[in-house]
Parts: C-alpha cells; structure tokens; sequence
C-alpha cells in the first residue's frame, strides 16, 4: 500500500509533510503538518512556488531548458505571499516556508495526493498548481522524484489508457486525427467518427432533452474532475432535473441523504478553525486563483 511505503521512506530517514485539513495518522509521523482550511490548496501551493521563487531555489537549468511561461508564472504568483496565505489558509506562514524549502532543496522529493484535491469542481487547476512545483524544482523525471496521483479506484488509470474516456482513443491518442481514427478504424473494422463522446455533465443534460435514455458507469468512462460516476436512472415521472437521481455511494436517493459529520470529537485530530467536518452536501471549496502561467514540461527532462 502507498502509505506504508511512505512510512517505510520515513523510517529509513526521508522527511514527510502532510496537507490535509484533518490532523491524520499520516501527520502523526510527519515532519510538519499543514492543516489547510477545505479549498484553499490552490492558495497554499502559489505560497510554496512564490517562496521557492523569492529565495532563489528554482532549478534553472531544468526550466530553462524544459519549461515555458516562467515568467508569467512568477507574475501570477506574486501577490500570494506568506503572510496572506495564512490568512487564507489558516497554515502559520513558518511552516509553509519550512515545506517549500524542504522540497526545493531535497535530492528527490515526490508529490503525492488522492482524492482530496481531485473530486473539487477546480480539480484540474489544483493538480496544475502541484506540478508547477515540480517543475520549478525540477523535481520530475527523475528516480525517487516525481507526481504521484493516486486514485480512489483500482485501475481507473488503466481504464482511461484504454480509451474508456469521450474525447481519447487507447493510449490517450487523439479521437480527432485523422490517422489515429484511420488505424483504429482499420483495426475494428468499421469507421470512426471524428467527433467527442459526452462526459457526465453532458450525458445528464441529454437526459434532459431526451436524447439520451440510459447510461452505464463504470468509474472511468465520460468522467471529469469533481464528477462522480455511476449509473443513472431516468425517472420521467419527475419534472425537469429532478427527473435524473443517482444513487450516492452508499446506494441512497439524494432526498435520503444524510449529513454526517467526521471527527471523534478529538480537537488534536481535526483541522484549524473548524472542529467538526460536514462531509454530506458540503459548498464548493473556495478556488484562489490558479497560476500555472503555461509552465509545461516541453522536453524530456534530464
């Protein structure tokens, strides 16, 4: 299991930093623990680049050569200083320096999250913002360095690299080109049409026209960042959009849902300002402002 590999790294002398609004059992072996106030990971990581910035630990041998929009990274970055982060965040502004030192500085350093920062509506900008500090510290490419996402499924990774997603054939290769749609269409015998599948947003809005009369989930197929999939049932008794109710998790109806609350009523256990966490029909996370100013890798690293 990935975090009894990262507990076997902590033994053998590697530093770990958790960020999680919660005080887990992963921050009790950490070196720091950021408890961030929900939504504002975006904030915390333009903070960690600024910082990394300002005290001149960029790699710049890896984004000269490897990276684009650095300047414009760096702009965007600005206003996002220690001081304010902590206002927004709710992390005291000496551990969020001590973590964006500790990872600048380090041999290797990886980057791992789960669900936490992918199922938000800004899922996308958040993971942008965490590879934005790999890339400026060059912290990619390399053995023991990296991203390392790891998902709430046990091969929605695999279903995706096998074309289960609306817009890519297997192997991530774009449905729109027009030799990609030739070979795969040599191959399954028939011809491909250039055009995108639906996502989950799109497949309900179908539903609402009634273009669309079922759907099927797998977990993997037509999903999106802060989508959940599963299957859909069309119920045209109910008007409008309330006609389409998808089981939660747990196999109940949306009217059903139940508001429970996380947290044993351990302060030490629980995130800064909020001691008890709503996690049932809990408000969208609060953005920031991303800030990856085009900074893509554009060549192999070193």
């Amino acid at each position: 299991m990935p975090g009894v590999a990262l507990l076997k790294g902590v033994r053998n002398g590697a530093r770990l930093f958790v960020v999680d609004p919660r005080r887990t059992s992963s921050a009790e072996w950490a070196d720091g623990w950021l408890g961030l106030d929900i939504g504002t990971d975006i904030p915390l990581a333009n903070a960690v680049a600024r910082e990394i910035i300002h005290a001149g630990l960029v790699n710049e041998t890896f984004v000269d050569r490897a990276t684009t929009g650095f300047a414009e990274l760096a702009a965007a970055v600005e206003p996002w200083t220690l001081a304010a982060v902590e206002r927004e965040t709710g992390v005291p502004a000496e551990a969020i320096r001590a973590l964006a030192h500790a990872y600048a500085r380090a041999d290797r350093a990886q980057l791992c999250w789960t669900l936490g920062i992918t199922e938000h509506h800004n899922a996308t900008d958040n993971v942008r913002a965490l590879i934005n500090l790999s890339l400026l510290t060059g912290h990619v490419g390399r053995y023991g360095s990296g991203l390392n996402p790891l998902r709430g499924q046990n091969n929605v990774q695999g279903g995706g690299d096998m074309g289960a997603i609306p817009n890519r054939m297997p192997g991530f290769q774009d449905i729109l080109d027009p030799e990609v749609r030739a070979r795969f269409g040599a191959a399954y015998g028939r011809e491909i049409q250039p055009r995108h599948g639906m996502h989950l947003t799109q497949m309900l809005e179908a539903m609402d026209r009634r273009e669309l009369a079922a759907r099927i989930g797998d977990r993997t197929g037509g999903r999106r960042p802060g989508a959940t999939a599963g299957t859909g049932v069309h119920d045209p008794a109910l008007p409008g959009r309330g006609r389409h109710q998808h089981p939660d998790h747990r196999g109940h109806r949306p009217d059903r849902r139940h508001r429970r609350v996380q947290g044993d009523g351990d302060p030490r256990r629980e995130g800064p300002r909020d001691e008890r966490r709503v996690i049932g029909n809990r408000p969208l996370p609060r953005s920031g402002t991303v800030a990856y100013g085009k900074l893509h890798t554009v060549s192999p690293p070193l």
